[in-house]
């Protein structure tokens, strides 16, 4: 029986399929946002603000036009640098850096969700703008962005 089920069944073989309980949750978060779209459009906005208000502080977002907001920073240093300030504003943006991305281009990325305020977006503006800038200006490699 042990054998059967470890060779037969669907959780053993595929180890990406998703639980039943998950793909409830998947459909009900999608009725959700066909019935209201207030968050999602809340959510729009928010992220267009920030995007359009880092890009003001001169920091490069690499042409995001959605709720993930990357900021090229270069090296790796400036990345963990960048991340430890906002840490210390107790704003969590991990660094990202290879072999997540070419040496030379990491960044520290934002995940705007519909729970986010204008407030929470100010306070991360605000760390932000005591973040120095690369300079001179960056260059990227052909990387995903280019």
């Amino acid at each position: 029986m042990i054998d059967t089920l470890i060779n037969k069944a669907r959780s053993f073989i595929y180890t990406t399929g998703l639980s039943p309980a998950c793909v409830a949750a998947a459909h009900a978060a999608l009725s959700l946002i066909q019935e209201d779209p207030g968050p999602r459009i809340h959510l729009q906005k928010l992220a267009q603000r920030l995007r359009d208000e880092l890009r003001g502080l001169g920091f490069d977002t690499l042409r995001s036009e959605s709720q993930i907001v990357p900021v090229l920073l270069g090296g790796a240093d400036r990345a963990l640098a960048c991340a430890a300030r906002l840490e210390a504003e107790g704003i969590y943006a991990p660094a990202i850096r290879p072999p997540t991305v070419h040496a030379g281009e990491c960044r520290i990325r934002f995940s705007v969700t519909a729970e986010h305020t204008e407030g929470d977006i100010q306070k991360l503006l605000a760390a932000m703008a005591n973040i120095p800038l690369p300079s001179p200006p960056l260059r990227r490699g052909r990387g995903f962005y280019e």
